[in-house]
């Protein structure tokens, strides 16, 4: 913060999310948007995942990402491909944003939308993804475990003052034992003007209305 911007996290790495593993395209173009209710959804601390790899816990590379109450293993491993997010966030303005990134770690794909708007994905086929959509390809532990960053270009009116969700549709590759992990872990950082600068400077073209004071030293 330097007096003229700030750096705000909308949504940080431990913050709380809800997830749902889904079994058919019921909330297909649904789950996205702000005012979806998901009250009945797992409920916990980010990340969201799983890591069933056997062997001592150092195997285990993804079980620290992965918060209380969001361990979808469950669910997912050997069952299902896809799981999805959602982190609620308040803005008091969606005004003044000068840069919006999102970071991500993930493993193996995602596609992540701001109330319903696409503007993210990485390792995912194109089109709209289905419920039970694969991930283009299986993606390494070590890529999977830093942070991903990606700067977002969002529409006008998108953000929205009070309630906004970031929602993300994470997938692995395949469904199967080979699949022993999964993890994704958003995180949402803003770029903020503190100042409206441009209302601030006024220029007074009629020398009859200037105040004694407005040019003391008569240039």
């Amino acid at each position: 913060r330097d007096g003229r911007f700030a750096t705000q996290v909308w949504v940080a790495a431990s913050g709380q999310g809800r997830v749902m593993v889904t079994v058919d395209g019921s909330l297909d173009g649904l789950w996205e948007a702000a005012g979806y209710g998901d009250s009945g959804w797992q409920r916990g601390q980010l990340g969201a995942g799983y890591d069933s790899s056997k062997g001592n816990a150092a195997r285990r590379l993804f079980s620290p990402l992965i918060g209380a109450g969001l361990d979808v293993q469950a669910a997912m491993f050997e069952e299902q491909s896809s799981c999805y997010l959602r982190v609620p966030f308040n803005l008091a303005s969606a005004a003044g944003v000068l840069r919006l990134d999102l970071r991500m770690q993930y493993d193996d794909g995602f596609v992540a939308y701001l109330n319903g708007v696409e503007v993210a994905r990485s390792n995912v086929p194109a089109g709209v993804p289905a419920w039970n959509s694969l991930a283009s390809s299986n993606r390494s532990d070590e890529a999977a475990l830093s942070f991903e960053n990606f700067a977002l270009s969002v529409p006008a009116g998108v953000l929205l003052d009070g309630a906004n969700v970031l929602a993300v549709h994470g997938m692995n590759s395949a469904v199967a034992k080979k699949e022993t992990n999964f993890v994704m872990v958003p995180e949402l950082e803003a770029m903020i003007a503190l100042l409206p600068y441009d209302g601030l400077v006024t220029a007074i073209d009629d020398p009859d209305q200037r105040q004694a004071d407005d040019d003391p030293d008569g240039d």
